[in-house]
């Protein structure tokens, strides 16, 4: 055998000893996990992405009620907002308008979608916070697909409100009351998976020195006070109930 016939079958039986590159195979594979990511990220984009409600029930009092049109800006025009905001109402006063109204209701379309409360400050500001209608209103609630509960400031600015300055003058504000009042709350919201407590209007009042967002009485808000209560809570309720 010559040294060039051994070289060429040496080489020869190297390459029949050589695995076959499954190329193929890479490429499907590649191709699978491509085609699963992109599923992946379709199907996080769809549950992320917030949805714009059908319909919002909104329960309160002055503060609220003072901010509805900002909150009409807010959710714009393809979502249906039901304000039962009353001045001066308590929870007590709130809850018969709340059971009259969803009385009309059913829990078959989106009418029971979506809720906002934020109710106390008149309980607080009139002392009459040992009833259990808040615990009433709060198990009411639970009937929607998902709703939020807004806590009241209880210092604005950290100092109790002002209400002495108001022309004319308010009965005064206990913030002890108010907080007892939020914890409460907390305790009632968090026995719902489909409620949930939202402590940025609160968190913003006390954090910011209380002329930003609140007029001379440290408790009703002034025109950019309307506007962030409104963003707090369109953003808290989209944030909130993104999956619901």
């Amino acid at each position: 055998m010559t040294g060039g016939e051994e070289s060429s079958q040496n080489s020869e039986g190297a390459r029949a000893d050589e695995p076959e590159r499954p190329d193929g195979g890479r490429r499907g594979l590649l191709i699978a996990t491509a085609m699963t990511t992109v599923a992946m990220v379709v199907l996080m984009a769809y549950l992320l992405w917030p949805r714009t409600p059908r319909n919002v029930l909104i329960v309160g009092d002055s503060v609220t009620y003072m901010s509805y049109q900002q909150l009409m800006s807010q959710f714009g025009p393809d979502t249906t907002l039901d304000p039962i905001a009353r001045p001066g109402y308590r929870s007590t006063d709130l809850l018969p308008l709340v059971q009259k109204d969803m009385s009309s209701r059913t829990g078959e379309d989106d009418r029971l979608d979506r809720a906002i409360f934020l109710v106390g400050y008149n309980d607080v500001w009139t002392e009459s916070t040992s009833h259990r209608d808040l615990e009433t209103m709060v198990t009411l609630s639970a009937k929607f697909r998902c709703a939020i509960w807004l806590t009241i400031p209880t210092r604005p600015g950290g100092k109790a409100p002002t209400t002495e300055d108001a022309n004319p003058p308010l009965p005064p504000f206990d913030p002890a009351l108010a907080q007892r009042w939020n914890q409460r709350l907390a305790a009632l919201v968090a026995s719902h998976p489909n409620l949930h407590l939202v402590t940025t209007w609160q968190a913003t009042i006390e954090d910011a020195p209380p002329t930003r967002y609140l007029q001379a009485d440290g408790i009703h808000p002034n025109a950019a006070g309307q506007k962030r209560l409104a963003e707090i809570m369109h953003n808290g309720l989209i944030s909130a109930c993104r999956l619901a």
